[in-house]
């Protein structure tokens, strides 16, 4: 994740989802809803943006050690980020870049499903009306 210019190593794997599951109380499916929840203010936003950034920076961390720990890896043990530097790091025009960040980590390599029925892109008319002239 790029958070305050910084590459920020992230991962979402099972310790990072308990600790978002604890933190928003209930399913991580829930998340954009404690994020965004209706009424809350924009530092609040923040905030909550820190918090999960946190955890998945974290999960990165944690990943790493235990890689380090069993001896999968050689290296040294990182230290766990504290929300504080996030606190610190991002700002208000942050808000959607973190969003997409934090998306594209938890839901990355997740299929989706496309039913027959549904088109997963819209036609363009005046392309479309374009191709027609072109092709007569």
């Amino acid at each position: 994740m790029k958070i305050g210019g910084y590459d920020i190593p992230s991962k979402f794997n099972t310790k990072a989802m308990i600790d978002i599951e604890e933190l928003i109380g209930g399913d991580v499916d829930k998340l954009s809803e404690f994020i965004a929840a209706e009424g809350i203010t924009t530092g609040t936003t923040l905030k909550r943006l820190a918090q999960i950034v946190t955890i998945l920076a974290n999960g990165a961390v944690f990943a790493h050690n235990k890689d380090i720990e069993f001896g999968f890896k050689q290296g040294e043990k990182k230290q766990f980020f504290t929300e504080d530097f996030f606190l610190a790091k991002i700002e208000i025009q942050d808000i959607q870049e973190c969003m997409q960040s934090i998306n594209e980590e938890i839901y990355k390599g997740t299929a989706v499903v496309v039913p027959d029925n549904v088109k997963i892109a819209e036609e363009d008319e005046v392309l479309a009306e374009i191709e027609e002239i072109k092709n007569q």
